[in-house]
């Protein structure tokens, strides 16, 4: 009965496939491990936003957000961008790109130690020592837990979605969440909770490394030589988008104040847990086209984009009818987050240009990811700038939507030439 009912789908599925020039089965098969994990990381998400939103005092979550902001801008320079390239090394079938990863990344970490001991002595001279610790101690911690991390991304190259998503999706991300929630109840002290953060984290990814590391004997296998220079180009692009994604809460935090900023995270914090599935989408359509000629993926991808600019439009509908209701059950004391989480939910009309990035990456499109990268970056940021600066809070939420719906133009032009030349080689075929 279950193997009648299992056809019936998978003819379902690739009849539906006419329409949207896609290879269903495959994206159902990992899609569905993806909306296990997407699932379950957002229940988490809620449930922790929900802790800190009650137990939390505004000021102090606006501390804990701007250390884990400045930690996320110190990362940046490093090769934060590797596991792209290591998941790509993996699809094709070296093995040996995880151990060689992690060694890799730690290497090219000096500058997140050395920025985490600066600004350690930066604002210890200033007397203030919950940022100073907080800092170092996340500083310290995030090279080690970024290498492991890149077990995540190795087995999704190998297409393994269910480890992926159990390890890290699932185990991993429930383990620190219950460990930091447990510590909200216990202490509102804002460098315990950035610790109980950095190291159970750690804890988890690291563990998962070792065992994904055995499982696939990955210090005896062949390593692809062209990985580091690829993984060098990507983490470069990422430098101005580092900085792009974590120089608002800096803005916000020095123009506007702590509580501010703890605004402005529940204003975004839903609608960013939202869009997870879409980034697990963005993984899996490149471990497919890494494999792909790009004549063969020419037909589908105006497809892919028309689908998830609809997925998008309806999104920020959905969320902007049911905002009040959704902050009002969940995060009463952050009502004054609606307005703005409505208006950063036009965000979501971007999220057609994502297979345009996908098949980017996957075909190491250096060009044209740094006009994406760099170009859009460059433009978030300025836009950023001139909000805060001169309208406060509304001026970083329309500054990030405007931008973010310029890149995915920028991008669509992008694609308008490689896309034509395609067509003229005759491809077909889906994803």
């Amino acid at each position: 009965m279950l193997s009648d009912e299992k056809s019936h789908l998978v003819r379902l599925l690739r009849w539906s496939e006419k329409y949207t020039k896609t290879d269903m089965v495959y994206l159902a098969s990992g899609g569905a491990w993806s909306i296990i994990g997407q699932f379950v990381a957002a229940v988490v998400a809620l449930s922790v936003s929900v802790a800190f939103a009650r137990y939390v005092p505004k000021d102090v979550y606006g501390n804990y957000k701007f250390i884990l902001s400045i930690v996320g801008i110190l990362s940046i320079f490093s090769l934060s961008n590797l596991g792209t390239a290591v998941a790509q090394s993996a699809a094709k079938g070296f093995d040996g790109a995880l151990a060689e990863g992690f060694k890799i990344n730690l290497r090219w970490s000096i500058l997140v130690f050395l920025g985490a001991f600066a600004l350690f002595g930066y604002y210890t001279f200033f007397g203030n020592y919950a940022l100073a610790f907080g800092i170092l101690l996340g500083g310290c911690a995030t090279p080690f837990l970024s290498g492991a991390n890149l077990a995540g991304s190795f087995l999704n190259g190998k297409q393994d979605f269910s480890r992926a998503t159990i390890y890290f999706g699932v185990i991993g991300v429930i383990v620190p969440a219950l460990a930091l929630t447990s510590t909200i109840f216990l202490t509102q002290n804002v460098l315990i909770l950035v610790a109980v953060f950095f190291l159970s984290n750690l804890a988890v990814d690291y563990f998962f490394y070792t065992r994904t590391s055995k499982l696939f004997n990955v210090q005896d296998a062949t390593f692809d030589p062209g990985m580091l220079t690829y993984g060098k180009h990507l983490s470069i692009m990422g430098v101005i988008g580092g900085i792009a994604g974590g120089i608002d809460q800096l803005l916000l935090f020095h123009y506007a104040g702590a509580v501010n900023l703890a605004v402005y995270a529940f204003s975004i914090g839903i609608i960013d847990q939202v869009r997870g599935p879409a980034k697990a989408l963005d993984k899996m359509m490149q471990a497919r086209f890494t494999t792909r000629k790009s004549s063969h993926i020419a037909d589908s991808m105006v497809n892919k984009i028309l689908w998830m600019f609809v997925a998008g439009i309806f999104g920020a509908a959905l969320f902007f009818v049911f905002a009040p209701l959704l902050y009002g059950l969940l995060f009463p004391a952050y009502m004054d987050a609606v307005p703005y989480a409505r208006a950063y939910a036009l965000g979501f009309l971007a999220l057609g240009a994502i297979p345009i990035g996908s098949y980017f990456i996957s075909h190491k499109m250096i060009h044209e990811q740094y006009i994406m990268n760099v170009g859009g970056s460059i433009l978030q940021i300025a836009f950023m700038i001139a909000g805060v600066v001169g309208w406060g809070l509304w001026g970083l939420i329309i500054a990030r939507v405007t931008a973010s719906i310029l890149s995915a133009l920028i991008m669509l032009f992008l694609y308008y030439f490689p896309l034509r030349a395609m067509r003229k080689a005759g491809g077909n075929g889906t994803l």
